[in-house]
């Protein structure tokens, strides 16, 4: 009997992220919702049980969180780039790498008509 191993992926999602960027008087906030998925040759992990050039999904989830604390969050689509790039630099086995991010609007809010500079709610 013969067995052929087809591709494959693993990954982590609904990864939440919520940056504030203090950055002088007038603070930015981000909620992100991310999923982050790799695809390569992990056949050794599956024949013989060797996990070596698996990333733990923990670790994936917190790499996220020290690259939005390390370069900020900026635009959805920039920062997925950023980690999409990230994976596949520091994984040789990953061949390629989906990134997924859903952006939750939060508005800033309005005292007296004039706009807070640190205080939003949920839109």
């Amino acid at each position: 009997m013969s067995s052929t191993l087809g591709a494959n992926s693993y990954g982590k999602s609904g990864i939440r992220l919520f940056h504030v960027a203090r950055d002088g008087d007038r603070h930015e906030v981000a909620d992100l919702t991310v999923a982050v998925a790799l695809e390569g040759d992990f056949e050794t992990a599956h024949t013989v049980g060797d996990n070596a050039g698996i990333l733990a999904t923990d670790t994936m989830k917190n790499t996220v969180y020290a690259m939005a604390r390390t370069h900020g969050v900026g635009e959805p689509e920039e920062f997925g780039l950023l980690l999409a790039r990230h994976f596949l630099g520091a994984v040789a086995h990953v061949s390629r790498v989906r990134i997924s991010i859903q952006q939750h609007v939060w508005e800033r809010m309005s005292v007296g008509g004039h706009e807070h500079t640190h205080s939003f709610r949920k839109a």
